[in-house]
């Protein structure tokens, strides 16, 4: 029995989960997207999309995270009047995967997209590890039997 080729390699960081609102800009479009990110490591982040782009474009990624202390307890941005301001975070990325949504039930019939960071200084990197310690892992998507 052979292995999934796609099964060997684990993975470099944990996936958090996450509700955050992140600008994208992308060489289709006149201007940045606003567009809601479900999950986060120091390596990449999945974004929900009714606009997927092809696999391998390129985006500009900005966004601010708060820091454990900073967060609610959904782990979403904290408000306005939270202190210290939360860490903006700007990088460039490449998409990796794109999955169209397929049933009634998937959330707004959005897509989502994996993106993993191309361009994103050690130190930028490192603050974003520093500010995920504490939020908890992404949780496995149930598998249906049938």
């Amino acid at each position: 029995m052979s292995k999934d080729p796609r099964r060997t390699f684990a993975r470099r960081a944990v996936r958090r989960a996450v509700r955050i609102e992140c600008d994208v800009l992308a060489a289709d479009w006149d201007e940045p997207v606003q567009l809601e990110m479900s999950n986060l490591s120091e390596y990449g982040l999945q974004l929900d999309t009714p606009y997927p782009l092809a696999v391998g474009q390129e985006v500009a990624l900005h966004f601010e995270l708060a820091t454990h202390a900073e967060t609610t307890d959904d782990f979403t941005a904290p408000s306005a009047n939270a202190s210290p301001p939360p860490t903006p975070i700007v990088a460039r990325g490449s998409v990796r995967w794109v999955r169209l949504w397929r049933r009634k039930t998937d959330r707004n019939h959005t897509a989502r997209m994996g993106i993993a960071f191309t361009m994103l200084p050690r130190a930028e990197q490192h603050r974003l590890g520093h500010a995920l310690v504490g939020r908890p892992p992404q949780l496995p998507t149930p598998t249906w039997r049938v």
